[in-house]
């Protein structure tokens, strides 16, 4: 790994393990959202929610998978950069609204504005690449959290096996597969072989959807999901709990690796590995923090 992409993947941990930390630490004591997140969905309540997820998953594919086959990537690229651009400052809003912490929201907003701004300007320079990372695990970080304050328990831990296994049968047969085979030229996947820096393609959805995590490219939705995982540890068990799930985490991405490593993939599924295992160990802290 080279040096300056260590440092960055010790910046990444490092920002994604702070805002957890310090998320859950304040989350914890607020009783509307600790009553929020134990609350028991009836069956009906929670198969319809489960229902809804499904359904909306399914057209999403459906439509980019359309586009895909089509040869215009350029509009889900687009649609991605809405989406997170978006995200990036409702759940920064959302965040502070929780914490109480309404003062900071205007200098967050400017700073993230400006980062935007230079990323989509000066977008064709090395080092955008690390600004767009930055603001990935960013979004994707205070996203985690955002969702994790507004569904309960159950619900999200349906929802996190359901992503593990839609990972899985998009990064084989569906459309992580369509859009890495589309959009992955000869000399884009030299470049990941080798660990070379990349620049950043705003016309590119995979450029523009995943971060290069020290070892491997991690897409927005794996980034939400681990990030939901740890604000549950943190909300459940209290703050230095998430740093718990966030060392299991990358434990079951060693893995993850070591596995792509012996097995000569290309690409693999990020949630399966990393979040099933999370998931064990919260169950079984649950017997002993109910």
């Amino acid at each position: 790994m080279e040096i300056r992409r260590a440092v960055a993947l010790i910046i990444y941990l490092f920002i994604t393990g702070s805002v957890v930390y310090f998320a859950t630490s304040n989350l914890r004591v607020n009783t509307e959202i600790k009553r929020q997140y134990t609350r028991v969905l009836e069956m009906k309540e929670l198969l319809l929610n489960v229902a809804f997820f499904i359904i909306t998953i399914s057209i999403i594919t459906i439509v980019f998978s359309l586009l895909v086959k089509k040869e215009k990537t350029h509009m889900i690229s687009a649609m991605l950069l809405v989406i997170l651009i978006y995200l990036s400052f409702y759940s920064l809003y959302s965040l502070c609204e929780i914490t109480g912490y309404t003062e900071y929201s205007i200098p967050l907003f400017l700073t993230n504005t400006i980062l935007w701004l230079i990323v989509i300007v000066l977008r064709g320079h090395e080092i955008i690449q690390y600004v767009h990372e930055v603001l990935l695990v960013n979004t994707g970080t205070l996203t985690g959290i955002m969702m994790t304050t507004v569904i309960p328990e159950r619900l999200l831990i349906m929802l996190l096996l359901l992503l593990s296994i839609y990972d899985v049968v998009s990064v084989r047969v569906g459309l992580i597969k369509l859009l890495m085979d589309k959009t992955l030229s000869k000399v884009h996947e030299e470049h990941l072989e080798r660990r070379a820096i990349r620049t950043l393609d705003l016309r590119d959805p995979i450029s523009l959807a995943t971060a290069y995590i020290g070892l491997a490219n991690i897409g927005i939705g794996d980034i939400i999901c681990y990030t939901i995982m740890m604000a549950m540890y943190g909300i459940s068990f209290g703050g230095r709990f998430s740093i718990l799930a966030l060392i299991i985490i990358i434990i079951g991405s060693i893995v993850l690796y070591y596995l792509m490593r012996k097995y000569e993939l290309k690409y693999a599924p990020g949630l399966p590995i990393p979040i099933i295992l999370s998931l064990a160990v919260y169950v079984f802290l649950k017997f002993y923090y109910p």
